[in-house]
């Protein structure tokens, strides 16, 4: 299944050993840095997916994890720099009521926990977000 729009695409990643996870991934056709246009762009894509599931009457636990670049400065030689990658998850997988709400809220929590990652200061500085994932569990 693939669901797409003008700003990103939804394919499938993978499935968990046992079948019982399925993981999608939401790729943006350009660099984004903006959690709240990435929510405007792609809750389209997401409810697409989620109804999927929805039609046949299951019930869905899901959560986000967003892939985001960072450039890494070198404290030593600033001229020089690397890029990073690192995975914020959103909330812990929970049950999907109300798609819009659900996408919202842990978007949200990524925004917060990227916002914190940077609290203390460090060098590095975000050079986009990379893609989504979205962890989908059937429960029944």
């Amino acid at each position: 299944m693939s669901y797409a729009n003008q700003f990103a695409a939804l394919s499938h990643y993978k499935n968990s050993k046992r079948g019982k996870i399925v993981d999608f991934v939401i790729n943006f056709h350009e660099k984004q840095q903006d959690i709240e246009l990435i929510v405007t762009q792609t809750y389209e894509i997401f409810d697409q997916l989620i109804q999927h599931y929805f039609q046949d009457g299951k019930r869905v636990k899901a959560r986000l994890v967003a892939r985001v670049r960072y450039k890494h400065s070198n404290a030593i030689d600033p001229t020089r720099s690397d890029e990073r990658i690192y995975y914020f998850p959103s909330y812990q997988s929970e049950e999907i009521e109300d798609p819009e709400d659900f996408f919202t809220s842990h978007m949200m929590k990524i925004a917060s926990r990227m916002d914190n990652f940077h609290s203390n200061g460090s060098n590095l500085v975000l050079a986009y977000i990379e893609h989504i994932h979205v962890e989908i569990n059937v429960v029944n």
